[in-house]
């Protein structure tokens, strides 16, 4: 509990970088792009409205970044991001193994609703607290899978090794709702939380709300955590 709680206060400590305000359009052509230069900016970033990713939009996660959206009074988020194929997704490092830990991430009190895949996935990555999120409507992007939040470098390149020195640090995910859709669990695992294949992170999941999963809500297979 005390490594939680120092875990989010880092997050919550101010950025170098000035705060951002963004407001959605609902409209692809203006807010993937618009969304992707304030994170690229770093420091904070406050999401406000509605954004529409379209089929395919996808926010980089390259720079250590606090994303958050608004709430209402009951903690549950306001600001939707419609689509998107991962919408938020942390590449793998250009050089393997890599030279440096990844960028620290923050993603909280946002509705992803009808994303492509899944709708949070950190591939590379020194650090994060995944907070207060909503995932509805999660689809799959194969027959095979489908997830909401995937922390580790599975799906995005073909490997069953250990990524090592890719997921660093503390990793928090809690209090998060993921609603999949799963249509057939015997075919298509539905998973809500899955950390797969990573070696030595710190990982605290507690407490999120996930439906509709099939071959476990929770995946931690071939990954070392403590």
């Amino acid at each position: 509990m005390d490594r939680l709680l120092k875990t989010t206060i880092l997050f919550r400590l101010p950025d170098a970088a000035p705060a951002q305000t963004l407001v959605g359009q609902n409209d692809p052509a203006i807010d993937v792009g618009a969304v992707q230069a304030a994170v690229d900016r770093s420091g904070s970033v406050l999401l406000l409205g509605t954004f529409d990713f379209g089929n395919d939009g996808r926010v980089l996660l390259q720079t250590d970044v606090a994303i958050s959206g608004e709430a209402d009074v009951s903690s549950r988020p306001i600001t939707t991001i419609i689509g998107g194929d991962w919408p938020f997704f942390a590449p793998p490092s250009a050089n393997m193994p890599p030279a440096h830990t990844g960028p620290v991430l923050s993603i909280e009190s946002i509705h992803f609703r009808q994303p492509s895949g899944g709708a949070i996935q950190l591939v590379y990555t020194g650090g994060a607290y995944i907070r207060g999120n909503r995932l509805t409507h999660v689809g799959r992007r194969s027959f095979f899978r489908h997830t909401g939040v995937l922390i580790g470098p599975r799906d995005a390149f073909l490997t069953t090794t250990l990524g090592a020195r890719l997921v660093t640090g503390s990793i928090v995910v809690i209090d998060n709702e993921v609603h999949l859709t799963n249509p057939d669990p015997t075919l298509t695992a539905g998973i809500g939380v899955f950390v797969h294949p990573i070696d030595g992170a710190d990982m605290y999941v507690a407490r999120n709300l996930i439906t509709r999963c099939g071959r476990g809500c929770l995946d931690c297979s071939r990954s070392r955590v403590v």
